[in-house]
């Protein structure tokens, strides 16, 4: 979606986007005056999350149907259809707490490492008509030190003269 507050008004990239019923998405785009939601919703987002009763945490991603997929459950710990899913600030996203949805299905394979839910939304992403941007949360999306990849040791390569070769002087 394209809501009309942009750089002008302080918007940036990452910024949380949420309705007062749960979290919709991020900032993805941010022009002068405008700015693109990336839904949360959408194929090509993702949120830590947590189950608010049975405190597991897993990941919400959107699909291509446009529902809510909640993965990397721990298998094991049981969890109730109906429960609650909130943001769980791990990863550095979105701030801890804010309502994603309810579990409505649960997939749980008996040698699978993980569970799967599926999340019906707290938000109408079909009816959204005012949405809020949280601009005093800094959104902190890289890795942590020990997850990300050391650094490149550049040598610079020395300009090889093979030693039965001297370099030609330029005549004019």
């Amino acid at each position: 979606i394209l809501i009309d507050l942009g750089q002008v008004h302080g918007i940036r990239t990452g910024m949380p986007v949420v309705t007062d019923q749960g979290l919709v998405g991020r900032i993805s785009d941010v022009t002068e005056n405008t700015s693109k939601v990336l839904l949360l919703n959408d194929p090509g987002s993702s949120s830590s999350a947590l189950l608010a009763d049975s405190r597991l945490n897993g990941i919400v991603r959107g699909s291509t149907s446009g529902a809510l997929i909640m993965d990397f459950i721990p298998q094991g710990p049981t969890f109730q259809e109906g429960e609650a899913v909130l943001s769980s600030g791990l990863g550095g996203k979105f701030p801890k707490g804010l309502a994603i949805g309810t579990v409505e299905t649960i997939d749980s394979q008996p040698n699978a490492v993980f569970q799967t839910a599926t999340v019906k939304p707290a938000v109408d992403f079909g009816a959204l008509e005012l949405v809020l941007v949280i601009t005093n949360f800094e959104p902190n999306e890289s890795l942590p030190d020990f997850l990300a990849a050391p650094p490149a040791q550049a040598t610079p390569a020395a300009e090889e003269t093979p030693a039965d070769e001297t370099p030609a002087e330029e005549t004019p």
